[in-house]
């Protein structure tokens, strides 16, 4: 609030008009709302791809301790998410975001499966809410996986089938 009180005495000093002095602290605060939001949702851009790297890792691990390293890594990386999502994020992340805990609590065997691609999908749509840009998620698969081609065909119906069940961009989908 001083702020606001020191931009209000030092237009009125100097003669600007009060209408201008609010516009100048209105554009600043949006500004400043703006900055804190990609920061945080940078942050979780940054923790997807973390989450889908040890995802990845985690896959190619002998049986054993498989399991239970998935679900701490899952937990970990959802306590973050969910959060800021839910407070920073678009329609469209937050969507994604209810329907990786849907998963996350459905018990299936092909979870893993489903969080890749859940996830390779907040990516573009983080990717989208921050800078602007659009990325097609099959550009995302060639950054992390050897076998892109098999993998984007692998995984190609059931990324288009959440993108149209979510209601997502068409730049989703593959």
């Amino acid at each position: 609030m001083d702020f606001i009180f020191k931009q209000i005495i030092e237009g009125l000093k100097y003669g600007v008009p009060l209408i201008v002095v609010y516009i100048t602290i209105r554009n600043d605060f949006r500004k400043r709302k703006s900055e804190v939001y990609k920061g945080e949702l940078k942050y979780i851009l940054d923790k997807s791809i973390t989450f889908i790297r040890n995802l990845i890792t985690i896959k190619e691990m002998p049986e054993d301790n498989k399991q239970k390293e998935i679900v701490e890594m899952t937990l970990d990386f959802m306590k973050d998410m969910d959060r800021k999502i839910l407070l920073f994020g678009s329609r469209e992340s937050v969507r994604i975001c209810a329907c990786i805990n849907q998963i996350s609590f459905s018990g299936e065997e092909e979870d893993d499966f489903k969080f890749i691609v859940l996830t390779i999908i907040l990516i573009c749509q983080l990717k989208s809410d921050i800078v602007g840009e659009k990325t097609n998620p099959s550009l995302v698969y060639r950054v992390f996986f050897r076998d892109a081609n098999e993998i984007v065909k692998r995984y190609k119906t059931y990324n288009n089938k959440i993108v149209n069940q979510l209601k997502l961009k068409n730049f989703l989908k593959i």
